[in-house]
């Protein structure tokens, strides 16, 4: 049997076939889905990253107010309903470590127990639960 063929000479081959056509539109949706989730946990990554400079900034700014001031310590400590972070303090007491034992001691005066070691330890906590509690532990602060 014959087959005509056209008048140039050539057998007609134009367009793709529909097995192009879906294998470009399933890469087409993958790579889609890929950048969607992509933008989608980029958002989240920012968010997180401000609250934990922001954490950072907090944290900085209570260690200096223990320094210079540890009666405001208590002030810094009461809840602020503009503030995104709550700070919780608490006050240890601690037994300090025994002298050295080169420590000469005076003959026939026994040794006394040194005083206990107060520690404040605040901890700040963030409202909306991105981040994990911190906790900031100082040792008897003074001016």
């Amino acid at each position: 049997m014959i087959h005509p063929t056209p008048p140039s000479g050539r057998t007609s081959s134009r367009g793709f076939t529909l097995l192009e056509v879906l294998g470009a539109l399933a890469l087409c949706v993958l790579l889609a889905s890929v950048t969607a989730t992509a933008v989608v946990h980029s958002g989240g990554s920012v968010r997180r990253a401000i609250r934990l400079q922001d954490q950072a900034l907090r944290l900085r700014a209570l260690h200096a107010q223990a320094r210079l001031h540890p009666a405001g310590l208590a002030d810094a400590a009461a809840p602020s309903p503009a503030s995104p972070w709550r700070v919780a303090m608490e006050e240890r007491l601690v037994p300090a470590p025994p002298p050295p034992k080169s420590v000469a001691l005076r003959p026939g005066r026994p040794a006394s127990p040194p005083p206990p070691r107060r520690w404040t330890v605040l901890t700040l906590h963030d409202s909306t639960a991105t981040l994990r509690p911190v906790q900031l532990e100082i040792l008897e602060p003074a001016p």
